[in-house]
């Protein structure tokens, strides 16, 4: 297993917060799609911290656990692309 420490910064407008919980979708949620469909697995993500809906974060320390062995800047790039939090 990898670990990964993220910095991660978004405009939670259109979001039901950071943590999953079935009623919209979730920054953390938001994540991990994108991670699955650029690496094929499904990580873990933990923030320390969470945000309510509509929250916008910068500088949110997150943990990525993988079992892929990922370069740090593919990671970044994967999410650059994909997302637009």
């Amino acid at each position: 297993m990898k670990y990964y420490k993220l910095l991660v910064a978004y405009d939670g407008t259109d979001y039901s917060g950071w943590q999953s919980q079935g009623n919209g979708q979730t920054v953390a949620e938001a994540l991990v799609k994108s991670f699955v469909e650029v690496f094929k697995k499904q990580p873990v993500l933990r923030g320390v911290s969470r945000t309510d809906a509509g929250v916008h974060a910068h500088g949110q320390v997150v943990l990525l656990k993988t079992h892929v062995d990922i370069d740090p800047a593919k990671i970044n790039f994967a999410w650059i692309i994909l997302m637009r939090i």
